[in-house]
């Protein structure tokens, strides 16, 4: 849904998908949760396929409308995930804290994401359960403790040149953030994306008003204007011909009226 919104039939203006990608185990349902809901939970069952969410988001008095695909990360799920990466306006691209193979992962993410993403898609990086200190909580002794610290996720991001979060769903901590973040990269991207097509269907009137005769060439005339100007003597055209046509038909049917008559006289006598 990458055109922009009738803003007479509804409150938004702008229309994206993002994408919440990343290994399983990432975190990303509960962002997504946390985020659309408001809700936490300690135990989350692993994401099968793809589910979403939609909210409206306030970016510089505009609303944008963004759908939040949450998407499972397992491996036998990747072709399903990436498939939707065609029409994705954004990702936010997620690893957890605890988790040194969620972000060794990264690089392979991002390598489908230039593969199968739009060119200009927007990415947001996000470091997951930060939370978690590099000591587990005596509450939670099972729970794997922080191994990728916020210079490292930091560095990486930088390196690829997309902006950086770490986020507690559990605390609620930079959730709301990612979010806006990735509606204003994603109203940023259809403004830029409609410049480009008006730019372009420009460009195509302007090749087809200097290639032929229609249009008078003197005069530098405005798209607008000069489709204006090609309507209303089209219209002209049209109206000539219908007259030339009305007098032809109504010569014809003088014509055939006085054989008649002739023929009719010469049966009399």
């Amino acid at each position: 849904m990458s055109r922009r919104a009738n803003r007479f039939q509804n409150s938004y203006e702008f229309v994206g998908k993002a994408l919440v990608v990343g290994d399983s185990g990432a975190g990303k349902t509960s962002l997504m949760l946390r985020y659309c809901r408001n809700q936490f939970f300690y135990s989350q069952p692993i994401s099968v396929g793809v589910d979403f969410a939609v909210k409206n988001i306030q970016v510089d008095n505009k609303e944008v409308r963004v759908q939040i695909w949450d998407t499972a990360g397992q491996e036998k799920y990747r072709s399903v995930v990436t498939g939707y990466f065609q029409k994705a306006h954004g990702i936010v691209l997620t690893y957890a804290v605890n988790d040194r193979e969620s972000f060794n992962s990264l690089p392979s993410w991002i390598e489908e994401i230039k593969q199968k993403a739009p060119e200009d898609v927007a990415i947001v990086l996000v470091g997951a359960k930060a939370d978690i200190g590099e000591i587990p909580a005596q509450s939670e002794p099972d729970k794997e403790p922080r191994k990728i610290s916020f210079s490292e996720g930091k560095a990486f991001a930088d390196k690829h040149g997309i902006k950086f979060f770490e986020v507690s769903s559990k605390d609620n901590v930079n959730v709301d953030e990612v979010f806006y973040e990735m509606a204003k990269k994603i109203k940023t991207l259809l403004e830029e994306r409609e410049k480009e097509r008006e730019k372009k269907d420009e460009e195509e009137f302007d090749t087809l008003r200097r290639t032929t005769r229609l249009f008078p060439q003197p005069e530098k005339k405005g798209c607008f204007e000069a489709f204006l100007g090609l309507f209303k003597k089209k219209k002209a055209e049209d109206k000539v011909n219908v007259h030339v046509k009305k007098e032809k038909n109504e010569k014809i049917g003088r014509e055939a009226r006085s054989r008649i008559n002739c023929e009719s006289a010469v049966r009399t006598n």
